[in-house]
């Protein structure tokens, strides 16, 4: 989640073989932050993470999806939103 306040929370892993579940359960990251927190750079690809959130007003709003190494889904993007909603 990326708040309109700048803050972040991230949980979530890099192991292919994991379900959401089992990211949130066994996180390679776990974090709280604000987007200018230099951690977040060592998450793969959050800057897409950001872009995508950010283009598809989905600020304030818990986004939990997945990233892939090529264009999948309908819309053809990398990235396939499996759940959003707004409280945990």
């Amino acid at each position: 989640m990326i708040s309109k306040n700048n803050d972040v929370w991230f949980i979530g892993s890099t192991n292919p073989n994991f379900t959401g579940k089992m990211a949130e359960q066994f996180p390679d990251f776990n974090i709280s932050t604000n987007i200018f927190d230099k951690k977040l750079n060592y998450i793969p690809k959050f800057d897409l993470i950001y872009k995508y959130i950010v283009e598809h007003d989905l600020i304030d709003i818990i986004v939990e999806f997945a990233i892939y190494d090529c264009p999948v889904g309908i819309y053809n993007e990398p990235i396939i939103i499996f759940e959003i909603r707004t409280e945990f």
